[in-house]
């Protein structure tokens, strides 16, 4: 008889525990499932930013604008996701980096294309996001400007590939790159001695996905662009003379 009062009080306290405990259990189980969501909608975000930054190559302007409100809406719809918090960042950080690469390559590719004048480069305002969405932290904001320079990069190398394209339009285009890249990599070295650890890139391991890497990278890539834009320079003005020169300059061999 003794022997059942203990186990019909821990009975009870039991019970009074599970009462307690099954409001954190319910949250458990829906951040897990958010856990799966937030996956999901990374992959809809990464999807979306790929496929816009192929219209933008074709300069298809109804489907970036469709591809713009849809990965703007997948990211709200994932910022308000609850998920641990520390997850949470990741997914927002990462993604919200995506999101901000295609909409500021669709920005400045008209001055890349030379659609826009590129001496208007200016009037964009770095500092600030004109139409933000929910949940988009200036960190990643910034991370993702750091990754527009490489993929107008890979843009204009896709133009310099062009055989129609002439040796002046190749210089032009090289400068125009060069103009965009030291725009962004100026703006974003105000902050490379200031706040190194609370703007990061990533939590992922390695120095090229800190800050601080990623602007050595843009750095590299403005300089070894710099050395193309010189010998491209140099052969332009040596056609040039050339053009200049009677034909029979080239018979007694004086140039």
């Amino acid at each position: 008889m003794t022997g059942d009062v203990p186990a019909t009080n821990g009975g009870i306290r039991f019970a009074k525990l599970a009462d307690r405990i099954g409001p954190w259990s319910e949250k458990f189980e829906d951040q897990r499932r958010n856990i799966g969501a937030s996956f999901a909608l990374g992959n809809k975000i990464r999807t979306l930013a790929k496929r816009g930054i192929a219209a933008i190559k074709r300069e298809e302007i109804a489907a970036i604008l469709e591809i713009s409100k849809e990965i703007r809406a997948a990211f709200v719809e994932l910022s308000v996701l609850d998920i641990p918090a520390d997850m949470g960042w990741s997914f927002d950080s990462e993604n919200g980096q995506e999101l901000v690469e295609f909409l500021l390559v669709a920005e400045f590719y008209p001055y890349l294309a030379g659609l826009q004048s590129i001496e208007s480069l200016s009037d964009m305002e770095l500092s600030r996001f004109s139409d933000p969405p929910h949940g988009l932290s200036p960190q990643a904001w910034l991370s993702g400007l750091c990754d527009v320079p490489g993929e107008l990069g890979k843009i204009h190398l896709d133009m310099l590939c062009d055989e129609d394209l002439s040796l002046r339009g190749r210089v032009e285009l090289r400068k125009r790159w060069l103009l965009i890249a030291d725009y962004i990599y100026q703006f974003l070295d105000n902050f490379e001695c200031a706040y190194p650890l609370v703007i990061n890139a990533s939590r992922r391991r390695g120095f090229f996905n800190t800050f601080r890497g990623k602007l050595v990278g843009i750095s590299r890539l403005i300089e070894t662009n710099r050395a193309d834009l010189a010998r491209e320079i140099a052969g332009l003005k040596l056609a040039e003379v050339l053009e200049r020169k009677p034909p029979d300059a080239f018979a007694t061999g004086v140039l």
